[in-house]
């Protein structure tokens, strides 16, 4: 018997004897049945479910409330929301940017605890990064990131009405 046999041949054994441990090692998985009857009565209710409609009215409040608290920020610090949102057009206004990127990280959080509905899932993210942008913008005095976080407030009010109501 030649050498390549004799080791196929103690391998082969090897993975026998592996396959024979395995086998008589294994617990058998049980199953647990449930009976369909007593599987559907125990299906959430229907009042448990989400209520589309008031999540969409819930969030649209929560938005506006998060705006309107976004232009009270403003004001704190001395910065006029008419005066491009945060800065006038050519630089970054005189106040305390310290405090109002601050109150604008803690506006951020506030909106990413949001429930969002499905539709208005680009807002939220659009509304989330420029409160990003123009907090970055405020920090390091950022005019590419002022221009970010600017531009994507304007779009999401040009195209949700709601916002400015």
């Amino acid at each position: 018997m030649t050498k390549q046999a004799k080791l196929l041949l103690t391998l082969s054994g090897i993975a026998f004897l592996l396959l024979l441990y395995l086998f008589f090692s294994s617990t058998p998985i049980t199953i647990k049945q449930t009976n369909y009857k007593q599987a559907t009565r125990q299906a959430p209710a229907a009042e448990a479910l989400i209520d589309l409609v008031k999540l969409e009215v819930d969030y649209k409040a929560n938005i506006k409330k998060a705006l309107f608290d976004y232009d009270q920020i403003l004001t704190e610090a001395g910065l006029s929301s008419e005066d491009s949102l945060l800065f006038n057009e050519t630089s970054f206004v005189a106040g305390d940017h310290e405090a109002a990127a601050i109150n604008l990280s803690e506006l951020k959080i506030s909106l990413m605890d949001l429930k969002v509905p499905e539709e208005f899932r680009d807002l939220h993210v659009d509304l989330v990064m420029s409160l990003s942008y123009l907090k970055e913008a405020l920090e390091n005095q950022d005019d590419s990131a002022r221009a970010e976080g600017l531009a994507m407030l304007r779009v999401a009010r040009s195209e949700y009405s709601w916002l400015s109501e």
